[in-house]
């Protein structure tokens, strides 16, 4: 990996994720005379693997036209799971839509992708650009004329035209800089995983909202086994994780001290008799979509809000992902955003179509807010989707027969489905013109 050899970049990215990873393949793909650095303590070769390394990502059509674009999508196709279908319930009533590849122009309607895998390819393929990478946190940045004085922390100080925050929700350097964030907390906490099922999903995705909040299933490459989020309330939760807890004790009572062997078994045993009691609390929400559920893997929870930094641009600093906004991941709709403002940042950078007028350096204030403004109506927009179907499907005063009646219209819209659903996954969404984009075809 490239070690930092010089103390002025025209970028630097904070935060190493799939978002930052992007924006930096973006970027050198689109102007390789770009001096761009990635920073992040997780780049190190012993930093320890992240929660959200084991999850997957929910990804568009569009997003997926990023990758290909990008010369990234053939090196991770092989591992992906293709959505033809998604059905959409609301658990205990009739109400149910279904959309399919007629309503996305005859092409897949999304894909299930490992974020891991994805990482690594974006890695590979950003040292490939020569994009710089160095394993330090940002621990102070103080703004100048020519852009952003950045000192990493070992004490390293980098001068750079604009420093772009990537870092995830909990971005320490949107901290740093004092910018305050919205929250809005769902009270609820959602558990990742996958689950292993007696029939195929046949690139079928599926998502049921019930009272305590929506759960996806998304197909895998195997036919048989599919990405899990579930969101609930926290006393739903603990209600599952106390029932395991109780199996997993009472298996545990039955443990004879005289075989080491024995304990191992029952061990096994207790861990087996805590997925299957998930299993059952699944089934209870979802039913026998896939037959029966068989296994799942390491379950992963995390609480859900939804927050919004109060600035997106500073002078030779801005925003993007998770370190802007995080989303409900009903819908699917974050990571995608986030991609789409990778997009148009690399385009105001590279001072593409309605950035040619900006004769003012990289992170200049003009060209950055014209960047916020281009994006404004689809933030707007996909936040209003993302927490409208939340609360329309949470909140006790929505009548159930409201949304029944909402879903039978959807699934008998007719030709109105195809719009609708492009407006969904961000395909009407204006989007700057990148020469990647001429490179990218379905193949």
């Amino acid at each position: 990996m490239n070690q930092l050899s010089h103390h002025s970049v025209d970028v630097l990215i904070s935060g190493a994720g799939p978002v930052g990873l992007t924006l930096a393949c973006l970027l050198k793909s689109e102007q390789p005379s770009l001096a761009v650095t990635l920073a992040d303590p997780k780049l190190a070769s012993d930093a320890p693997i992240s929660q959200a390394d084991r999850r997957t990502i929910a990804m568009s059509a569009a997003t997926q036209s990023v990758y290909e674009g990008l010369d990234i999508w053939r090196s991770i196709s092989a591992s992906v799971g293709r959505i033809e279908t998604i059905i959409v319930s609301d658990r205990g009533h009739v109400g149910k839509t279904r959309l399919g590849k007629q309503h996305n122009q005859g092409e897949d309607l999304g894909y299930v992708v490992d974020q891991a895998r994805l990482k690594n390819a974006l890695r590979t393929q950003a040292n490939k650009l020569g994009v710089r990478f160095i394993s330090q946190s940002v621990k102070n940045v103080q703004s100048v004329a020519a852009g952003a004085r950045i000192e990493l922390g070992d004490q390293t100080l980098i001068q750079s035209s604009l420093l772009v925050i990537a870092e995830g929700a909990n971005s320490p350097t949107r901290e740093l800089l004092g910018i305050q964030q919205e929250t809005f907390d769902y009270a609820q906490t959602a558990i990742v995983t996958t689950v292993k099922h007696e029939k195929k999903h046949l690139a079928c995705a599926l998502e049921r909202f019930t009272p305590s909040g929506p759960i996806a299933l998304l197909p895998l490459r195997s036919p048989f086994e599919s990405a899990l989020v579930m969101c609930s309330t926290p006393k739903s939760v603990q209600e599952v994780e106390e029932l395991n807890e109780t199996q997993a004790a009472e298996e545990q009572r039955e443990l004879s001290d005289s075989s080491h062997s024995l304990m191992q078994r029952r061990g096994t045993m207790a861990r087996d008799s805590s997925s299957e009691s998930f299993l059952k609390a699944l089934h209870s929400q979802v039913g026998y979509p896939y037959g029966r559920f068989t296994s799942c893997g390491e379950r992963l929870s995390f609480p859900l809000k939804l927050t919004q930094a109060k600035e997106q641009v500073r002078h030779s600093v801005v925003l993007v992902g998770n370190a802007f906004r995080s989303l409900h991941p009903v819908a699917g709709q974050g990571y995608n955003l986030a991609i789409r403002s990778c997009v148009e940042l690399t385009a105001a950078v590279c001072s593409l179509g309605d950035y040619a007028c900006c004769e003012k350096p990289v992170g200049g204030l003009e060209r950055l807010y014209l960047f916020e403004q281009r994006m404004r109506a689809d933030n707007a927009q996909t936040v209003l989707l993302s927490h409208g179907l939340h609360r329309i499907f949470t909140d006790e005063l929505v009548p159930a027969l409201a949304r029944t009646l909402g879903l039978a219209a959807l699934d008998n819209a007719g030709g109105l489905q195809g719009p609708i659903f492009a407006g969904v996954m961000g395909r009407v969404r204006p989007r700057a013109h990148l020469s990647i984009f001429s490179r990218s075809s379905k193949g």
